[in-house]
């Protein structure tokens, strides 16, 4: 992988190394709460790597994954702080994907040549 990669996604793959360390922490939970902290964890994975579809969906992926496990191991100082840690990173990590993805895209646009052969936006050629 390439480090450039890395260091241009720095928020997405600390949220996504949090949503591990939720993983974690649900592995030693018991009953029910195992179970909501293992889909907990498993959104916060998916949020950061759905940014560049829909916007609203990551950010709904990532505070549904952060705040009901947080909560309901509310008594660990731990939990709660990966939550926040997690939500911190993972707003940061929406923003960056959208933002990227929107110059990427505006790039194409303007390195695409228009029907009548000059680089921009294509426009319909007027006559």
């Amino acid at each position: 992988m390439n480090p450039q990669w890395i260091t241009q996604r720095w928020a997405m793959v600390l949220t996504t190394a949090l949503g591990g360390c939720y993983l974690l922490v649900a592995a030693d939970a018991g009953g029910i709460v195992r179970w909501g902290g293992i889909a907990s964890a498993a959104g916060i994975i998916a949020a950061p790597w759905i940014a560049t579809r829909t916007r609203a969906a990551a950010t709904a992926l990532l505070v549904l994954g952060a705040v009901p496990f947080a909560a309901a191991t509310w008594w660990s100082a731990v939990t709660p702080m990966v939550g926040v840690l997690a939500l911190v990173t993972g707003f940061i990590a929406i923003q960056e994907m959208r933002s990227t993805t929107g110059s990427r895209r505006r790039a194409e646009l303007a390195a695409t040549p228009s029907p009548d052969g000059r680089p921009g936006e294509h426009r319909p050629i007027k006559e």
